[in-house]
This record gives structure tokens, C-alpha cells and sequence, in this order.
């Protein structure tokens, strides 16, 4: 891999800094699911438990605000005393087909943690104007699993994952 152009990484900058106008972040909520069964234990916090082989879920349909030029990032703030092996995201193109946005392992974490998957380098984009969009999501089967999350959204890239991203995507993206 190689860093971006000086073109490529001008218009990383200049979406970051648009990101602050308008929708910068748009809330998602959590929609169906496979094998996972969810628990709302108070408002804006949902808790995740394995209940069924390959488990998954999906978001509510994404916002019309969202606008994948700008909002690169799937985000929540989770806790989880028995972490999560593997937490992938996908997203469906208007022809039906999957594009695989990322996968990380989600921490230990016996108070509450920031987690993101950061889709900006995926090709293609997921399609901003289709009003089905939604984001999937699979966990890695673990019957034990217990993971509680909120604040769950799609955001722009913060500024540390702007330069990161600057540095680290591949060179079929510019």
C-alpha cells in the first residue's frame, strides 16, 4: 500500500470538514436479526446475546440523510465482560449484491468503550439514495456472548481516522 495522492487525501479533508455541516452523525436503530436476541435494559441501551447459529442483525433502514461521501464509520460506545471474537459489516448494493465493509474484534471491556468500523476504503461505497439501505452485521457464535451497546450511528470520520485513512488505503481507491 501506498499513501493517497495530494488530490485524494484534498478530498478526504474537505468531506471530513463538510461533515460538520448538516448530518455529521445519523443514529441507527437495530432492526431484524438471526440467532441474536436483543434486550432493550434502558432507553439507548440494547443487550446483544447469542441465541441461535450464525448470529446476525440488521439496522433499521439508514436515514435519507446519509450520505456515503461523508459518513464512513459505523460507531457505538459498547460494554462487554466476554468481548466478541469478530463483529463484521456488510451492506447491500441496490442489484441485490454484499459489499463487505469490515471486520474487528471487539474488547473485553468492563466499562463502556468506543468501537468503529471504518468503511471508507470499501469499493463500492454503500449506495446513498436508496431509501432499503440498510447495515448487517455478524457476530462471531459464542454462547456465552454478552455485549451491551449504545449510541449506535454512522458518522464522518474523525480526524485521527482521517489521517489514518490518509496513510493506509489502498491504491486501487485513488
Amino acid at each position: 500500500m501506498r499513501s493517497l495522492s495530494f488530490k485524494a487525501g484534498l478530498v478526504y479533508a474537505i468531506a471530513f470538514l463538510l461533515a460538520g455541516v448538516g448530518h455529521a452523525e445519523i443514529r441507527l436503530k437495530l432492526g431484524p436479526r438471526k440467532g441474536v436476541e436483543v434486550k432493550e435494559v434502558s432507553p439507548g441501551i440494547s443487550e446483544l446475546s447469542v441465541n441461535g447459529p450464525s448470529p446476525h442483525f440488521w439496522s433499521e433502514p439508514v436515514p435519507a440523510a446519509f450520505n456515503p461521501n461523508v459518513h464512513q464509520a459505523i460507531s457505538f460506545e459498547y460494554f462487554s465482560p466476554t468481548g466478541v471474537d469478530s463483529l463484521s459489516l456488510r451492506y447491500r448494493q441496490t442489484d441485490g449484491t454484499m459489499t463487505f465493509g469490515g471486520s474487528a474484534p471487539i474488547p473485553l471491556a468492563e466499562t463502556w468503550q468506543p468501537f468503529s468500523i471504518d468503511f471508507s476504503g470499501t469499493d463500492p461505497l454503500p449506495p446513498g439514495d436508496d431509501p432499503k439501505l440498510r447495515f448487517h452485521f455478524s457476530l462471531t457464535y459464542n454462547p456465552k456472548l454478552n455485549l451491551r451497546i449504545r449510541n449506535f450511528k454512522v458518522r464522518a470520520l474523525n480526524s485521527a481516522a482521517v489521517s489514518y485513512t490518509h496513510l493506509t488505503l489502498p491504491t486501487k481507491r485513488i
